[in-house]
């Protein structure tokens, strides 16, 4: 089964810091320091846990590396066995 990733209207251009929500498949440490430091390996960028939606999906803040598009960490960050879906937060604002 393929995981549900939903890249509408991000650039694939050099990306900015951007918001992602991110739905597990089950209960993770989710603001644990340790659970993020692994989530920033395995995508190669900055993540930074905001906010809660439910107790299976949170809202992350997440920095690309110089060279990285969108994109790229949406599709990183679904490759993450615990993930079920990632998709960039629509309701985010540029700053």
């Amino acid at each position: 089964m393929q995981k549900d990733l939903l890249l509408h209207s991000v650039d694939s251009d050099i990306a900015k810091p951007m918001r992602v929500i991110v739905k597990f498949r089950q209960r993770v440490p989710y603001s644990d320091e340790a659970f993020l430091q692994d989530i920033a390996q395995h995508i190669h960028a900055r993540i930074a846990y905001i906010s809660s939606v439910s107790l299976d999906t949170h809202v992350y803040q997440v920095e690309p590396q110089n060279g990285q598009s969108q994109a790229e960490v949406l599709r990183s960050l679904a490759t993450i066995p615990s993930v079920l879906r990632v998709e960039a937060d629509a309701m985010a604002r540029p700053s």
